[in-house]
């Protein structure tokens, strides 16, 4: 008879642990039941100008992500800006950054990369979310 007297209070001392561990955790982290919120990643002004100078010296003979054919539909030219995801369009549009440019740039932020997209530099995660956009070849 003892032993059962002893079960519901060691119980209820095992569920409060674990209820009050779960909820610093989630304090801690500062997410309290919400999606953490990304942070704030884009090409400073020396990016952009190191971008454009770069262009002018290679537009007479464009790397692929800059040739004509590359050009995107004035539809994705509107839709490629911060916050976008990238379909699976435009994922098959992706280039690598060549790597006379990738050098001039400063290194991408953790899980942050840099790629060529119809005449943009994109900076996007492992997502393909677009966090920041250079236009190259034309003003916006």
């Amino acid at each position: 008879m003892m032993r059962h007297r002893w079960v519901m209070p060691c119980t209820t001392a095992i569920m409060a642990l674990a209820v009050s561990v779960m909820l610093a955790k989630q304090a801690a982290s500062g997410t309290q039941g919400r999606d953490p919120v990304p942070p704030t990643v884009s090409f400073n002004d020396k990016d952009r100008q190191v971008t454009r100078t770069w262009y002018e010296v290679h537009q007479l003979n464009p790397p692929a992500g800059f040739r004509a054919s590359d050009r995107l539909s004035p539809l994705a030219e509107s839709q490629l800006k911060e916050g976008l995801v990238l379909d699976q369009v435009l994922r098959g549009q992706i280039h690598p950054v060549p790597s006379d440019l990738l050098h001039l740039l400063a290194p991408p932020p953790g899980i942050y990369r840099y790629a060529i997209v119809g005449w943009h530099l994109v900076l996007i995660d492992d997502s393909y979310r677009v966090f920041d956009v250079i236009h190259v070849g034309h003003v916006r």
